[in-house]
């Protein structure tokens, strides 16, 4: 794949691992618990604010993400993101997180 596919909006698990994936979009996954992106070609990932409050377990090792905001995912516990080339994290509302 290399775009998001349609009609994953209700799924409280998605695995898009090892794709050609560049960017996702998470903005209408409400009932998102589980996100694993890894091995794609992400560049950008959009968690915007008030929505994917759910979201517990993020995982994007082996992509090209260089800044990375899950600020505003304050139940996330898992968070994931080696082998990328990170120059930025912001993680200062993630009270929850258990493992980075």
């Amino acid at each position: 794949l290399t775009i998001q596919p349609p009609g994953l909006q209700n799924f409280t698990s998605i695995n898009l691992d090892e794709n050609q994936l560049k960017h996702f979009d998470a903005t209408n996954y409400d009932k998102l618990i589980n996100l694993s992106l890894n091995s794609n070609a992400l560049e950008s990932i959009n968690f915007p604010q008030g929505r994917n409050v759910s979201i517990t377990h993020i995982s994007m090792n082996n992509n090209v993400l260089r800044n990375i905001d899950i600020d505003r995912l304050s139940s996330v516990t898992y968070f994931s993101a080696a082998h990328n080339q990170l120059e930025f994290v912001q993680l200062e509302c993630c009270e929850r997180l258990q493992y980075l």
